[in-house]
Formats: structure tokens, C-alpha cells, sequence
């Protein structure tokens, strides 16, 4: 999808036909696709929008209980979207305007939240399904899970040196916690396989030393 998205690599302009050709020849793409040109697809910052990673994750407790779980992230200040008229005249006047208008927000302590839930299965919930949970290309059917609310997330603070604190984070996606294995998705899979190779390349092979990356807490 990303290489489909490219300009053209003789002109380096954009290029329609690379983008059809594969909307039209991967039907899997169709409902990215329809999600993209709807209402949802011009979010009025990053304040305002929703966010729900793909992956479905396998959770296990100390008594050995699993679940699979989808996570969710809504945004309490209302989701709020633009026309295709305001895009285009914001994108003429102020290229940063998403990460203007969140530095703006927490600079005036307006700091924006979003409730995260989880969508919960269990293994015998899954052996009833007519769909694959763990296709990252769908979204799982209602009535066929349990959503509940476990925390909140809030950004009461902005960066104080974006080269230290953002461009040199690793962002590993097999760092995870215990009880969290990952998921189990080929996408997934090759994610915790690549992004070593791609992390060692843009931070060295030591990235895991620098500040950013260190954990604040570890087991003993």
C-alpha cells in the first residue's frame, strides 16, 4: 500500500494509476478506502479523531486467562471534521496546522484526552466467529465482543527538544510488557522482525542506550 501510494517514479508527481491498480486488485484495501474519501477522512487536527490500531492483541492474567483484545482510542473533545473546502484553504495557509493546534492546546493547559477501550474476546468467542479477528484489514462485527473502558490518556505536556525526545525514539513494536505476548498477525510478525534492522540503521546499533529508549521501570 505505502509503495502503491508513491509519486510516479519517472515524473515524481502524482499518479493515479499506481493508487487504482492496487484499490482495484486488492479488495481487502476497499473498506481503508471508503473509510479515507467519508467524513472521517478529514479530521480537524489530532485532537478531534479517533484512533483504532489494528492489531488484535492476546492478553493472559497470573491464573493463566487469555483474552484477545482490540484497543480503542476516543477523543473527548468531540469528534470534529472538515470539508474538502477548509483542507484546501488550511493547506494553503499553514502546513502545521495539526501540530500547531495541539502544542496551541496544551500550552493553554486545554490538555486533550481521549477514553481508551478495549473490544474483548474470549477463545471460545472466537471459535463461533464467521470472520478472522485477526485479519488487520477488518473490523471485528458487532455483537461479537465486549467493550469496556480501562483508563484515559491525556497530553498535559509538549516536548522540550523534538530531535532528543521524538526523532530518536525507537518505538519497537516487540517491546512489550509481561501478560502482553503480541499479536499474532504475519503483519505484526514482521514488524517485531524488521524494525530492528530499520532502528540499528537510523539510531545505531546502541539506540536502546539512548535516554528515550531506556525503560523507566524494569523487572528484577
Amino acid at each position: 500500500m505505502v509503495h502503491a501510494f508513491k509519486k510516479n517514479p519517472r515524473t515524481y508527481v502524482g499518479d493515479p494509476t499506481m493508487t487504482w491498480d492496487f484499490i482495484t486488485l486488492r479488495p481487502e484495501i476497499i473498506h481503508t478506502f471508503f473509510w479515507v474519501q467519508s467524513d472521517y477522512g478529514l479530521p480537524n487536527g489530532y485532537r478531534k479523531m479517533d484512533a483504532f490500531p489494528i492489531h488484535t492483541y492476546e492478553l493472559s492474567n497470573k491464573h493463566g486467562e487469555r483474552h484477545y483484545v482490540r484497543f480503542n482510542f476516543r477523543t473527548e473533545q468531540g469528534l470534529d471534521n472538515l470539508t474538502v473546502a477548509e483542507a484546501i484553504r488550511i493547506q494553503g495557509t499553514d502546513l502545521d496546522f495539526f501540530n500547531r493546534d495541539l502544542y496551541n492546546a496544551i500550552e493553554r493547559k486545554e490538555y486533550p484526552s481521549w477514553r481508551v477501550e478495549i473490544d474483548i474476546m474470549t477463545l471460545e468467542d472466537i471459535k463461533h466467529l464467521d470472520y478472522d479477528p485477526f485479519d488487520v484489514t477488518i473490523l471485528w462485527k458487532n455483537g461479537t465482543y465486549k467493550r469496556v473502558q480501562i483508563g484515559r490518556v491525556i497530553l498535559n505536556q509538549t516536548p522540550e527538544n523534538v530531535f532528543r525526545d521524538i526523532e530518536q525514539g525507537a518505538f519497537n513494536p516487540a517491546n512489550l510488557v509481561p501478560g502482553i505476548p503480541g499479536p499474532i498477525d504475519v503483519m505484526s510478525k514482521g514488524r517485531r522482525l524488521f524494525y530492528l534492522d530499520s532502528q540499528n540503521y537510523r539510531l545505531g546499533t546502541n539506540h536502546n542506550k539512548i535516554n528515550v529508549n531506556k525503560p523507566l521501570y524494569a523487572l528484577a
